[in-house]
């Protein structure tokens, strides 16, 4: 058996020799940084698994050494959902590991993240909503080479609750002013929500507002309205979070030149001016006051920006279905695909509570019926998605006199949509548009009976983002790391 083994090891060995670059992770724990043992082997804890589980909250630690042949270590970074982030500035220098892989002991200079009693943090980790993510381990060398460690499914919390995505968030966020702390500097706040800061002394004067937490992984950059009497200071902006910049401090990456003299609005994008702040949950911002005493700094607006977003859903300006007003209707019919899957009230009634397109089979869903108004002429009908902006169209058919005869208004229509791009859970509602400008929700029940014209479509699940699966170096490396304990040489 030991025979076998040797010459596992030797293969193992003759391969990874073949190649320049070495990189292991010894351990990833959740919510401990301290490196365990079995023995005398290091407890890998979840280093080794392709699907990762933590709970809302909790850090994750890693442990181990990245080494390449001509050049040295530079940082660990991660990536969750292809989103960049940081890991903990804990370091080491592993000369003995380079040595035990026969490339020079200098290049082992700053190759090991982590330490036995302080392990290296994947930053983020405890920030993350529930649902599962796409993460990888990386290793950037100074010779801007990039080599990965690890790749794995993060899931944090229940498996079945899906991250929120950037497009759930709405474009644009106007956040309110409120004053956190002022420098030689009065400030008072004027009807339309704007801050008057006004400069009592010219000792660098400056005013902070607070943020409740808004991240710069979604909003991108951020955008200030505002108005100068007077001189602007030669100053800079700060931006302040719970980790890297706590307290306005001035770290490298946290400020950039204000660029606000001589303008009204200004942009600062995160990525560019605020390097170092990218991706964090920003708690406040702070900007220069005006330089001459008795000046004033306004400030009308701080809105951030996310380039994914959604504009806000309209609001609907619309009443309901009302008997007394002189409305009328029917719902007749159900189409899925251009065949009618329900006929008459009892069946529409039945049918409309639920239609099953998980599958992905079902591209067009009909609403058949009529609407009339005793007093008003219709001018239109339109539907509404899960409770956004109405689509009218040209959906009025051929209207027979079994209609016209009741009330000369009503007017027969087919409304197809397009259901072939929703996924989940979907509402369908439809309206009606009086030639006055009225807008009428179908929403019609009366005396116990639904007659209500609106679907509930469910389409195929959201997709999930998923893995990678881990590479060939990381199970050789892993070769390699048992080889170095059969040979008993301390590398860990």
């Amino acid at each position: 058996m030991k025979k076998i083994f040797a010459i596992v090891t030797a293969i193992a060995l003759a391969f990874i020799l073949c190649v320049s670059t070495f990189a292991t992770m010894d351990a990833m724990y959740a919510d401990n940084n301290v490196l365990l043992w079995n023995g005398t082997a290091p407890d890998s804890g979840l280093a080794g698994k392709a699907k990762v589980k933590i709970d809302p909250g909790q850090k994750l630690f890693i442990l181990g050494w990245a080494m390449k042949d001509g050049t040295t270590l530079k940082n660990i970074y991660w990536t969750v959902d292809g989103t960049n982030k940081e890991a903990a500035n804990v370091y080491r220098d592993r000369p003995d590991v380079a040595g035990h892989l026969g490339i020079a002991a200098e290049y082992g200079t700053h190759g090991g993240y982590g330490l036995d009693d302080g392990m290296i943090e994947l930053l983020g980790a405890d920030s993350l909503a529930q649902g599962k993510y796409a993460a990888t381990i990386c290793a950037l060398f100074n010779d801007d080479s990039v080599d990965v460690i690890k790749e794995f499914e993060l899931v944090v919390g229940d498996e079945d609750v899906a991250p929120a995505q950037k497009n759930d968030f709405p474009k644009t966020l106007e956040v309110e002013l409120n004053s956190d702390v002022a420098s030689h500097v009065d400030v008072e706040y004027g009807d339309d929500g704007s801050a008057i800061c006004e400069t009592t002394d010219e000792s660098d004067p400056w005013v902070s507002f607070i943020l409740e937490e808004i991240d710069t992984s979604i909003y991108l950059s951020v955008t200030v309205t505002y108005e100068v009497e007077g001189n602007m200071a030669l100053n800079n902006v700060y931006l302040k979070d719970t980790v890297k910049n706590p307290g306005y401090s001035g770290e490298v990456g946290s400020w950039s030149p204000s660029g606000m003299d001589g303008k009204t609005e200004v942009t600062y994008v995160f990525a560019d001016d605020f390097a170092l702040m990218d991706g964090v949950k920003l708690t406040g911002i702070r900007f220069p006051g005006a330089k001459e005493v008795g000046s004033k700094l306004t400030i009308k607006s701080i809105v951030f920006n996310n380039p994914n977003g959604v504009d806000p859903q309209p609001q609907i300006d619309a009443r309901d279905f009302s008997k007394d007003s002189g409305d009328a209707l029917s719902y007749d019919q159900i189409l899925v695909n251009g065949n009618a899957i329900a006929n008459g009230n009892d069946d529409v009634i039945a049918t409309k509570k639920g239609i099953d397109g998980t599958d992905g089979s079902i591209e067009t869903i009909g609403l058949y019926g009529w609407f009339g108004n005793g007093n008003v002429e219709t001018d239109a009908i339109g539907y509404s998605i899960n409770g956004g902006e109405i689509v009218y169209g040209d959906f009025f058919v051929e209207t027979g006199t079994d209609v016209t005869g009741l009330n000369a208004n009503n007017r027969r229509f087919m409304v197809e949509i397009d259901v072939s791009g929703l996924t989940g859970a979907n509402e369908i509602w439809l309206y009606a548009r009086l030639v006055d400008g009225q807008v009428i929700k179908l929403n019609r029940f009366e005396s116990g009976k639904d007659r209500e014209i609106y679907v509930i479509f469910n389409g195929p699940a959201a997709a999930n983002p998923g893995s990678g699966d881990a590479t060939m170096v990381v199970f050789v490396l892993a070769a390699v790391a048992l080889a170095l304990v059969v040979l008993k040489k301390k590398v860990f």
